[in-house]
């Protein structure tokens, strides 16, 4: 092989690397993966914590949001046939939402305008705690659902025993 004057080789496996990219980079595409891996394998925690607040930054959900909407319009069928999956496969939650839903259009439930939690006025949404029963509901902000999500995670995962009566 014939290196050009301007090629660099990989500081890690000895190959050229692709200049098309990232030529500052002294490693090749192949090993800066290979070592990405291996340093999120080290420091999950790390890494949950840094993800989780490089999304929701608002410029990346701005462009997540963007990038949905671009595949949603190249191919909808996909998108229509996971919401039908989706709705085939979590039936109670699906009817129980939709019960409700319909209720509150019709006027037949008021829907409040503050947490039934923190008693917040903020935008609330319905938080189901039993599917059997879609009327039975917190009414609760996004803060709120959220804490109430992670509870019911860690009673599903045996570290909690209750979950709060709000």
């Amino acid at each position: 092989m014939v290196l050009t004057q301007m090629s660099k080789l990989c500081s890690a496996c000895g190959k050229p690397v692709d200049h098309s990219s990232r030529s500052h980079q002294s490693a090749c595409r192949a090993c800066l993966t290979r070592g990405t891996r291996e340093s999120r394998a080290l420091r999950p925690d790390y890494y949950i914590a840094y993800d989780r607040m490089r999304n929701s930054r608002p410029a990346r959900k701005k462009a997540a949001a963007e990038a949905r909407e671009r595949r949603r319009k190249e191919d909808p069928d996909i998108y229509a046939q996971r919401s039908r999956e989706w709705r085939e496969r979590n039936r109670e939650k699906y009817k129980a939402t939709y019960t409700l839903r319909d209720s509150v259009t019709r006027g037949k439930i008021i829907k409040p305008s503050s947490c039934s939690r923190c008693d917040a006025p903020a935008a609330v949404v319905p938080y189901h705690r039993d599917y059997s029963r879609p009327f039975d509901v917190m009414w609760l902000c996004k803060a709120c659902i959220r804490d109430q999500r992670a509870i019911a995670r860690s009673v599903e995962r045996g570290e909690a025993s209750w979950l709060p009566v709000s």
